[in-house]
């Protein structure tokens, strides 16, 4: 067993870091539970107003490039945010030490994230932790500059020498597409939080015993070099059908299911959840994305008290 594994109920749990960076990584952050199973939270950031802006105790905000940045953040510039790591590099080493899963969320238009993550990943993963980036990236009217930060951070996350297993792309542009135009632009950036702190904390559910158990070393196997993932968690719903047909669209699983390898489907229901159900849920799935012959699926159902005995979630990853 490997050492840093929780051990609950029979069951090894994974021990689980969600680091978010820069300012995305603060919005993300204040929008999780703190008391996460087997989870720990944590901020990182050169800027120190933005550190106390975070609702996270004062041990687990973490304050990087002092020295360089004199605690004012990286100006936009992404290179000034990868020596502030560097600065700060036996701080991280210590964060991510004794990781099973490493889960970061940034943005990447900026100096912050695009910086920093790359280092947090690269060490992660020198430390035997499997990584999970929530890349935000920007809407084209930010402007060429922010957009081709992104597009270069994103591109670098997809070398193995970053250590980055699986990236999801928050794209503020597909969301602007699904929402409503009245809408300020901050009520948007905050849906996106929003829905980000649910994809996560769908992942760390996922380990979480259940009657079909999806352990984490299936999991690994499924994330580990994966590239580009989508997800997306459904609304709590007692139509199956309508649910899923409403996954295709969403904004960070959009297009994925055509070219899938690997699939995973988590299901959560009633204590009462009958077998049809999940025949019904894994039916669907394959009618409505037509999924290849070949692609692999990890099928996962847990039972949650608070739902009522015909009401399901479906949380699905696709690599």
């Amino acid at each position: 067993m490997k050492k840093n594994f929780a051990a609950k109920n029979g069951v090894c749990q994974p021990k689980i870091k969600i680091i978010g960076i820069g300012g995305c990584g603060l919005a993300v952050t204040n929008c999780l539970e703190e008391h996460l199973k087997n989870t720990e939270i944590f901020l990182l950031d050169s800027d120190k107003e933005n550190l106390e802006k975070s609702k996270l105790d004062e041990k687990h905000k973490i304050q990087i490039g002092e020295k360089l940045t004199d605690s004012l953040g990286c100006g936009g510039n992404p290179n000034v945010g990868k020596q502030a790591a560097l600065e700060s590099r036996s701080i991280i080493e210590k964060l991510v030490l004794d990781t099973d899963l490493v889960i970061t969320a940034a943005g990447v238009a900026g100096g912050t994230g695009s910086g920093v993550t790359p280092v947090v990943t690269k060490i992660a993963k020198d430390l035997g932790a499997t990584n999970i980036v929530f890349a935000v990236t920007p809407a084209k009217f930010e402007g060429d500059r922010k957009n081709e930060v992104s597009d270069a951070v994103l591109q670098k996350f997809s070398d193995k020498l970053t250590g980055v297993d699986a990236v999801v792309n928050v794209s503020i542009e597909r969301f602007i597409n699904k929402f409503d135009k009245k809408a300020t632009f901050q009520e948007l950036c905050d849906f996106v939080s929003r829905e980000t702190a649910k994809a996560i904390k769908s992942i760390i559910d996922i380990f979480q015993e259940g009657l079909i158990q999806i352990n984490f070393d299936d999991f690994k196997r499924f994330i580990t070099n994966a590239g580009y993932i989508g997800i997306c968690v459904s609304e709590k719903t007692e139509n199956i059908k309508s649910g899923i047909k409403a996954i295709a669209d969403y904004p960070m699983i959009q297009g994925s299911f055509e070219s899938a390898d690997k699939i995973i489907i988590s299901v959560k229901a009633g204590n009462d959840v009958i077998l049809s159900l999940i025949y019904e849920i894994n039916q669907s799935m394959q009618e409505e994305f037509d999924l290849k012959d070949d692609t692999e699926m990890l099928f996962g159902v847990q039972t949650v008290k608070e739902f009522e005995s015909d009401e399901v979630q479906v949380t699905v990853i696709t690599a």
